[in-house]
Order: C-alpha cells, then structure tokens, then sequence
C-alpha cells in the first residue's frame, strides 16, 4: 500500500524531484571548478582533492534525484511533456556551468609572498580573523598560500582579546610593552612596512 501511495506521489510531484536534483548538481559543478566559499585555509592540492570527491558526490545525488523524478513523473496529456523537462534540465545544467565560468580575480602565486609573511612573524604580528568575515578572505588572497607562515587566530573558535573590534586584526605587541593594532585588509606595501 506505500508503495502504491510513493508511486503515485513520484507520478504527480517527480518533476518537483527533478528540479531539486539541480541543486547538488549545481553545487557539484561549482566545486569541480574549484569554487567554493574559501572557508579552509588548507593546501591547494588538499583542497582540489576534496573538491574533486565532493564534487562527483554532489553531482550524484543530484542524478539520483533527477533521473527518477524524471522516469516517474507522469502528464496525462501526453508524452512531450518529458522531453520538455530534459531540455529544461539540460538548459539549467549549461547555464549552472557558464555561470561558474566567470573569470574571479586571480590570487597570488604560491609562495609569491613567504619572505613577507615569515618576517611578520618574526617581528611579531599576529592576524586575527573570522572564518565568515569576506574582508578576511581578501586579506588571505592577497598573501595567497603563503598565509601558512603567519600566526592567526580565528576569532570564531577561540576567545579573543577585547581589543579585537574588527576583521581582519593585525596586532603586535612591542618591546616596550605597547600594543600596535591594524584594522582591516592591508596592502602589500603596509604588510612590507610592518614586516620591517
């Protein structure tokens, strides 16, 4: 008797199936082109890994959801309708692809910056960020991987300081037991006059 009740409901609703199979879909293409929301600051190589897997796991949910919600999916009046919905998942697909090809502004080369970065450290700056703040990506693609070198705090897992009023946060402290604070996403040439 459920079976019969899924059936009819797969007859009625299976192109409603379809169209949500587009999502993971979608999401699938974008992380096969290496798009993704920046949120982990791992190794490109880590990453496209993972990218690659996730990506070939999304876009298999996702034909797990349209292809029977297409082969079930019943009209009465007649048999265009399912072409009609193979076309329109078919356009949705190449538009979903053509979209992710928009050209993003490129980051910097691995290890372009290391010298940089390795001298902020040594002369003591800490960078404290927050993983959902887009200022701090910024600030993260502009040292592209040599980020590695640096020591950072990220503000979303661990408690940080009251002086922490913005992100990304750029402090040290001195010899004389001042505290230097920088607010916000900092040039190539600040980051050099920091670095000393």
């Amino acid at each position: 008797m459920i079976n019969v009740e899924i059936k009819r409901q797969l007859n009625k609703y299976g192109f409603l199936l379809a169209v949500a199979g587009l999502i993971p879909i979608r999401s699938g293409i974008l992380l096969l082109q290496e798009k993704d929301c920046r949120c982990f600051l791992v190794d490109k190589a880590m990453l496209y890994s993972h990218n690659v897997f996730f990506g070939f796991l999304s876009i298999a949910v996702g034909m797990a959801l349209v292809i029977p919600g297409v082969l079930a999916y019943k009209e009465e009046s007649g048999r265009r309708t399912k072409a009609w919905i193979f076309v329109f998942l078919l356009a949705g697909g190449v538009a979903g692809y053509s979209a992710g090809m928009v050209n993003q502004p490129q980051v910097s080369v691995e290890g372009d910056h290391d010298e940089l970065t390795k001298n902020l450290t040594k002369n003591a700056w800490v960078l404290f960020y927050a993983n959902l703040c887009t200022a701090c990506h910024e600030q993260f693609d502009l040292l592209g991987t040599s980020v590695k070198n640096l020591r950072i705090v990220d503000c979303g897992t661990v408690a940080c300081p009251e002086f922490i009023k913005a992100y990304p946060t750029w402090a040290m402290t001195k010899q004389d037991g001042t505290l230097e604070v920088r607010e916000g996403v900092q040039s190539l040439e600040n980051l050099q006059q920091m670095a000393g």
